[in-house]
C-alpha cells in the first residue's frame, strides 16, 4: 500500500467512525484521489475501473459512503504556499465543520533544501498552531528526509 493510499484508508475509517475529514495532499490532483477513494469504498482495483464499469462502482460508492456518518472532502493547489493552504484550510473548517484534517507530503512545504529540516520544523508548528485555533487534529504524513555532506 502507498503512503496516499495508506492516508486515504485513515479517512476512510474516520469516516466511517462519524468524523468529518478533509485530505490536503499536494501530489496527486483530487480527481486521482477520489477515484482511489471510489476504489477504496467499492473494493475495486484502479486497473479495472473503464467506461463500461464506472457507473456502477461509483453507484456502489455511494452506496457505502451514504452509510457514514462522516464525510471527506479533497485540497489541492499548484501553489504550494503555507498561507494559501492555511487559509483554505481554516475556510475549509469553519464551511464544512471538519474534524481531522490530513496533511499528505508535507515535505513537498519545504523548498529550501539545504535546511529543509528546520523548515519543516517551522511548518509543523505553524500546523500545531492551526490545529489549536481550529480546535480540529491534523495528521501529517511526511517522507523522510536526509542530508548527505560530502566526506
Amino acid at each position: 500500500v502507498g503512503k496516499t493510499t495508506w492516508c486515504q484508508n485513515v479517512t476512510h475509517r474516520l469516516n466511517k467512525a462519524g468524523f468529518n475529514t478533509m485530505m490536503f495532499c499536494l501530489e496527486m490532483k483530487p480527481v486521482r484521489l477520489v477515484e482511489k477513494q471510489i476504489c477504496l469504498a467499492t473494493s475495486t482495483d484502479v486497473e479495472n475501473l473503464n467506461k463500461s464499469s464506472i457507473s456502477d462502482v461509483i453507484q456502489q460508492a455511494r452506496e457505502v459512503y451514504s452509510s457514514f456518518s462522516g464525510t471527506n472532502y479533497f485540497a489541492y493547489t499548484k501553489q504550494v504556499k503555507a498561507d494559501l493552504i492555511f487559509n483554505t484550510i481554516r475556510q475549509a473548517v469553519h464551511r464544512y465543520g471538519l474534524d481531522v484534517v490530513v496533511f499528505d507530503n508535507l515535505q513537498l512545504m519545504a523548498r529550501d533544501t539545504q535546511n529543509s529540516v528546520q523548515e519543516l520544523t517551522v511548518l509543523s508548528a505553524q500546523f500545531k498552531e492551526l490545529a489549536m485555533e481550529l480546535e480540529i487534529v491534523p495528521f501529517f504524513h511526511v517522507l523522510k528526509i536526509m542530508n548527505y555532506t560530502k566526506m
